[in-house]
């Protein structure tokens, strides 16, 4: 039988990131990743990509989650579509297995349903 994990983040709050948080997504990506490849890739989106969603779960003020959604084209026979694509998604190592990467997925979503909606409109 699985073991449903905790969907919840104690003293924690999912929101968009800031400027101010930058830093921190950094090292939370460098850290979940062992390596800078991804936090280089969040750079560069923030950059580059529009519309884009980036989000950070935050618990006791410490940014300890990220998660970044960009525009995408889907091509295939049965025609084209744009869509937002999820990648990174980082959480501190100590963080891991709590549930934090669910809710950033799942707020995710929702904001980048409206944030194609918009970029569509």
């Amino acid at each position: 039988m699985l073991e449903r994990r905790r969907e919840v983040m104690p003293g924690g709050t999912v929101r968009t990131e800031t400027i101010e948080d930058h830093e921190s997504v950094r090292r939370v990506n460098e850290l979940a990743f062992g390596r800078c490849n991804e936090a280089a890739l969040v750079d560069s989106l923030r950059a580059n990509a529009r519309p884009y969603v980036s989000l950070v779960a935050v618990v006791d003020e410490e940014v300890v989650g990220h998660i970044f959604f960009s525009p995408v084209s889907v091509e295939s026979e049965g025609g084209d579509f744009n869509a937002m694509g999820l990648a990174p998604m980082a959480i501190l190592p100590e963080h891991q297995n709590q549930g934090i990467g669910s809710q950033l997925v799942r707020k995710g979503l929702k904001k980048s349903a409206g944030a194609l909606a918009k970029a569509s409109s």
